[in-house]
């Protein structure tokens, strides 16, 4: 107990000095630097969260709404097109990121996939999808979107209305401990005072984010959301996550 207790205060001190140093970092880098700075953060992050994948399994199986030729699918914040993998086959992909910065990985990523047809790539804001149509997409998924949201009731109202009805989500979101011991309200503590921190280094990224709250108001049916606490002593901020599926009224 005591060596545990010793390696999880040492878990948290480390985590804290790479955070501070990173904040320091990226307040005195030029934006050039800060771009190549998030462009290097973002690919040493997508190595880290193959865990995340088993959970958009049910993804490969999907077919089109209504019986439509073909299904159309829209992903918020790709990164680099981690998930093309659980693709399903001849499947039309959209994508929608706030910038083109990881474009080009993106691009090169799909390349390998010759079995999905890939239709646009659309710089926006998840909180206002003017370029996509009322109900025109068989499926919406993301990993860590609602995080950095301005506003997730906004976000969550967007997915719903681009979504045909009977349409489906897969989603991801790393979020706030839960408070159901002692070591995990020492975690909530500590990713509250790390926080305004990650808006910074994060490009508006916050670790306290309650987004099952968000996705369970947000009015879709058939709703399962998994809670999950991982164990990754390099991840300390970034150890709780939730995993869920949902449906469109029709």
């Amino acid at each position: 107990m005591i060596v545990d207790n010793f390696v999880f205060i040492l878990n948290i001190i480390v985590a804290t000095m790479r955070h501070v140093t990173l904040w320091i970092r990226t307040i005195i880098l030029t934006r050039k630097q800060r771009e190549q700075s998030f462009i290097k953060g973002v690919l040493s992050m997508e190595d880290g969260l193959d865990f995340t994948m088993d959970y958009y399994d049910g993804l490969k199986t999907m077919r089109p709404v209504n019986n439509s030729s073909k299904l159309k699918l829209l992903e918020i914040g790709g990164g680099v097109g981690r998930l093309f993998a659980n693709y399903p086959d001849n499947c039309q992909c959209y994508a929608l990121n706030c910038n083109r910065l990881l474009e080009p990985y993106f691009r090169q990523n799909i390349s390998k996939y010759p079995t999905l047809e890939f239709m646009d790539y659309i710089v926006g804001d998840v909180e206002d999808m003017y370029h996509i149509g009322d109900n025109s997409m068989d499926a919406v998924i993301w990993c860590s979107v609602l995080c950095s949201a301005n506003s997730p009731t906004k976000a969550l109202k967007e997915v719903m209305r681009v979504l045909k009805p009977g349409g489906h989500i897969y989603f991801s979101e790393h979020c706030l401990y839960p408070d159901d011991s002692v070591k995990h309200l020492v975690l909530q503590y500590f990713q509250r005072s790390m926080n305004g921190m990650q808006r910074v280094i994060g490009n508006g990224c916050q670790l306290t984010r309650k987004s099952w709250v968000d996705i369970e108001r947000s009015g879709f049916r058939d709703l399962t959301i998994i809670h999950v606490v991982r164990d990754d002593p390099r991840a300390v901020l970034f150890n709780s996550w939730i995993f869920g599926h949902g449906v469109k009224p029709q």
